[in-house]
């Protein structure tokens, strides 16, 4: 098989692109009210010792509850903390829940197509 057209055929078989929330600071947010992807998480402290930082990521298309996908706990002093290339599916849409002083986050996830 040549190589370059299964390069073709990857690209039409995969419908999605990857998006951002950009730098949030939200308690609780409606990332996604649709099927989709986390793909990737990252959490900002505000590098305080005493400013450590809890992101919970849940499939929910509404509120921050149910079923976690992730959940990350960031010491103040590390500054920053997550997972990449998590690609969790979620069923129901993304919601996440922020807690600690000073802390922030970014999501990168995709929407999924229906059948």
């Amino acid at each position: 098989m040549n190589p370059s057209s299964v390069i073709r055929n990857l690209d039409h078989s995969v419908p999605f692109v990857c998006e951002s929330t950009g730098v949030c600071s939200d308690t609780t947010k409606v990332v996604l009210n649709v099927p989709g992807i986390l793909v990737h998480a990252k959490v900002f402290t505000d590098g305080s010792a005493d400013h450590d930082a809890t992101l919970i990521i849940y499939d929910n298309a509404s509120a921050a509850s149910g079923t976690e996908l992730d959940k990350y706990i960031v010491e103040g002093t590390d500054h920053t903390g997550g997972g990449m290339n998590i690609f969790a599916n979620a069923e129901n849409g993304i919601t996440v829940s922020l807690s600690g002083t000073g802390a922030s986050w970014i999501l990168h996830f995709m929407r999924t197509l229906p059948v």
